[in-house]
């Protein structure tokens, strides 16, 4: 019973200052999840800016097809470098930044897609019916 108790009081103790110190570690917690965020705003902005560049440079459909399927790929690949719901601690100003970089990239691929003429079906395709033959004796 004695050393019950004894172990209740050196337990309490312990108990109590680690609640503590998990209270003050959810602040930190926070800077670490936006600190995170902030690496995943800062590598969209990049490959972002670096599609924008290029589209903007881009002479024919098929170097415009390449970038314009890459870019998903790419994008999504950042996306999964970062743990589950990151985005989710984005700023306000972080998220519509992207918006309007991404709404940007979305109007000029259009624009050079039909300046290019760089459609993924051309109306003159056709296919031909082949109907065999049938064999004479």
């Amino acid at each position: 019973m004695k050393s019950s108790a004894m172990l209740k009081r050196g337990i309490m103790p312990l108990f109590i200052v680690s609640l503590c110190g998990m209270a003050g570690c959810g602040n930190s917690g926070e800077k670490y999840d936006h600190a995170v965020a902030q690496q995943l705003f800062q590598k969209s902005v990049r490959l972002i800016e670096l599609y924008t560049d290029s589209m903007k440079n881009v002479s024919d459909s098929a170097t415009y097809r390449r970038l314009r399927d890459s870019f998903d790929d790419k994008l999504s690949k950042v996306n999964f470098q970062f743990p589950a719901d990151t985005d989710l601690h984005l700023t306000q100003e972080e998220n519509d930044s992207l918006m309007r970089m991404l709404d940007k990239f979305v109007k000029m691929v259009n624009e050079k897609g039909k300046s290019l003429n760089a459609t993924d079906s051309v109306p003159s395709d056709s296919v031909a019916l082949v109907k065999p033959s049938t064999p004479q004796l």
